[in-house]
């Protein structure tokens, strides 16, 4: 989807972040005419960032989709689209390990830590 690159400065990955939501949402929906489609919201971890987009963005009640996802940037320039746990502070600090961890090529303890998330939180789709 979009090449990889090593060192990546936020403001770089945030770039990259904001042409996945565009992409992801012209998909499902007109996006408004604006440059900027992500909220100021963020997390990061030592393998990646989490951005999240605008809680404004006109996306229609059917696609939930849409109103739940976020966008992963590792810190090599990976995106993927991610979900959204931020209803609950704890489930996604969880998420995010597991993210970073996955993003740091640590697939071990990324599908450990994936395993404990999805036993402490069952039945939480983690697939967009």
């Amino acid at each position: 989807m979009f090449e990889q690159q090593s060192h990546l400065t936020f403001e770089v990955a945030r770039c990259l972040a904001n042409e996945a939501v565009a992409e992801h949402g012209s998909k499902h929906f007109a996006p408004r005419n604006v440059p900027n489609f992500l909220s100021d919201c963020y997390l990061e971890a030592e393998g990646c960032w989490i951005f999240f987009p605008m809680a404004s963005i006109d996306a229609p009640e059917t696609h939930w989709h849409l109103h739940k996802f976020a966008v992963a940037v590792s810190k090599s320039g990976e995106v993927r689209i991610v979900c959204d746990f931020r209803e609950n502070a704890q489930k996604m600090q969880a998420y995010l390990e597991v993210i970073s961890l996955h993003s740091l090529g640590r697939m071990a303890q990324s599908r450990a830590a994936m395993d404990a998330f999805q036993r402490q939180y069952p039945g939480s789709r983690t697939d967009q």
